[in-house]
């Protein structure tokens, strides 16, 4: 059996049985330092290592950093933190990158509404006339003027309608133009109100001027988009 010392580990080779009764106490020839012989440590004094008490767990899994390449691409972002990114949501600014419609693509889509909705006033008119008369009324001074005021009233309809519905008149939508909320997205009936009435009565108090600006301006916008914060675009 090989004795060894903790202390300044020298070793000799004893025979085993001329050791008397374990644990003793052994004095180091070497470096004269006291130490217990027993059982428990025969093991150890034979050479061999003593077996692990526990089980070290395995290290975790290093997770790649995340650089400066991934805060700009959220694609790459996704792949090293295992995040799912939803779509954008589907026509929130379907118009955002669209191109502005032209002031003569505009001019022929406003001359086929004036023509339509002059038919409509001339239809709606005659139907009220027609009542009118047929119901032993004369056409006196105040029911011109009634029947006029109604006649403007469709007009608008015709305008704010269509403009509010799908932000196409009937003229637009035969040239292949939309109006939209500068921002792109789709107009309301409230700011459809705003453009035709108010918007575009101003664009024709200054001479016309406000519709000539549709020329003039980069974002080809006339006074009245600029009241309302429409644009007009091309989605064809």
């Amino acid at each position: 059996m090989l004795l060894k010392c903790p202390h300044c580990h020298f070793s000799k080779e004893v025979d085993t049985g001329a050791l008397p009764a374990l644990p003793l106490k052994v004095n180091c020839p070497k470096c004269g330092q006291n130490f217990t012989f027993g059982q428990s440590l025969s093991t150890t004094e034979a050479g061999t290592e003593p077996a692990p008490s526990t089980l070290t767990p395995p290290p975790p899994p290093v997770r790649e950093p995340v650089t400066a390449a991934a805060d700009a691409d959220p694609r790459i972002l996704a792949e090293k933190q295992d995040v799912i990114i939803p779509p954008p949501p589907i026509g929130t600014n379907a118009g955002a990158e669209e191109p502005p419609a032209g002031f003569w693509v505009r001019a022929v889509a406003a001359l086929l509404d004036s023509l339509l909705s002059s038919i409509l006033q001339f239809v709606m008119m005659y139907a009220l006339e027609m009542v009118i008369r047929f119901s032993g009324l004369t056409m006196r001074t105040e029911l011109h003027i009634l029947s006029s005021l109604f006649g403007i009233l469709v007009a608008l309809f015709y305008y704010v309608f269509f403009t509010g519905y799908n932000g196409q008149t009937p003229g637009k939508m035969a040239l292949g133009i939309q109006v939209v909320d500068e921002s792109g997205s789709a107009v309301g009936y409230g700011q459809a109100f705003v453009r035709e009435t108010v918007g575009k009565f101003l664009s024709s108090l200054i001479l016309g001027i406000g519709y000539l600006m549709v020329a003039l301006r980069q974002d080809k916008r006339a006074l009245h988009d600029l009241i309302a914060r429409t644009r007009v675009i091309r989605i064809k």
